[in-house]
C-alpha cells in the first residue's frame, strides 16, 4: 500500500469517474427502472398523512422511547402498517427499531413477535 497523496490529475480523474457512476445509478434507479417499482403505488394507503404523523411524533419526542438516544424512526406499536394514530406510534432509534423486527442473527422475527 502506498502512502503517497494522489496527484491533482488523479483526483480529477477519480471525481469524474464517481460523477459518471452517480449519474448512471441515479438514472437506472428511478421510476419504472427501479427493480422495486410497483406502478407508482405507495405501500401505505395515505402516505402523505402517515409522513405528517411521523413528523409530529418525532417533534414531540426527539429521543428514542426505548434507549434514550436520538429517535430517527417510528415503530407501529400494534404491529400494523395501516394504523397511523399518534397513540400507536413510538419514536425509536434505528437500532431499537431493528431489534423490534429482527432476531440476534438478522433473521426477521415472526410477525406475531414484532
Amino acid at each position: 500500500m502506498h502512502n503517497k497523496p494522489h496527484t491533482k490529475e488523479a483526483k480529477e480523474k477519480i471525481r469524474g469517474t464517481l460523477k459518471k457512476w452517480k449519474n448512471y445509478f441515479s438514472k437506472i434507479k428511478k421510476g419504472k427502472l427501479n427493480p422495486n417499482w410497483r406502478g407508482g403505488i405507495a405501500e401505505y394507503f395515505n402516505h402523505a398523512f402517515m409522513k405528517k404523523q411521523r413528523l409530529i411524533i418525532l417533534m414531540q419526542n426527539p429521543k428514542c422511547e426505548v434507549c434514550g438516544k436520538v429517535a430517527t424512526e417510528i415503530h407501529h406499536i400494534d404491529k400494523t402498517k395501516s394504523n397511523h394514530k399518534l397513540s400507536n406510534l413510538m419514536a425509536v432509534c434505528h437500532k431499537c427499531n431493528i431489534n423490534f423486527h429482527y432476531d440476534v442473527i438478522g433473521r426477521p422475527k415472526n410477525k406475531k413477535n414484532i
